[in-house]
């Protein structure tokens, strides 16, 4: 089998359905499949399933969420921001 037409094991596990990428539940085996069960079963249960034009889409400056990098960084108390 060539390079270009081998896949990813987890394309395997995604169903698209109203435009969005839906991992199925036995994708964590490969998405997380270091985690115990328990924790891919949370992966899962909290996955957000992605626009299928994601990559295609363009942002504005009024679209990017902080236009500048704050003046004051939060630190906790004892540290200084240097």
């Amino acid at each position: 089998m060539s390079t270009a037409s081998k896949c990813t094991d987890i394309f395997t596990r995604v169903d698209v359905a109203d435009g969005r990428a839906w991992m199925l539940p036995n994708g964590t085996e490969v998405f997380a499949g270091d985690l115990p069960e328990d924790g891919q079963k949370l992966v899962w249960a909290t996955h957000h399933a992605l626009v299928s034009d994601l990559h295609q889409q363009t942002l504005g400056e009024t679209d990017i969420a902080w236009t500048s990098k704050p003046r004051q960084t939060p630190m906790p108390k004892g540290m200084t921001n240097r």
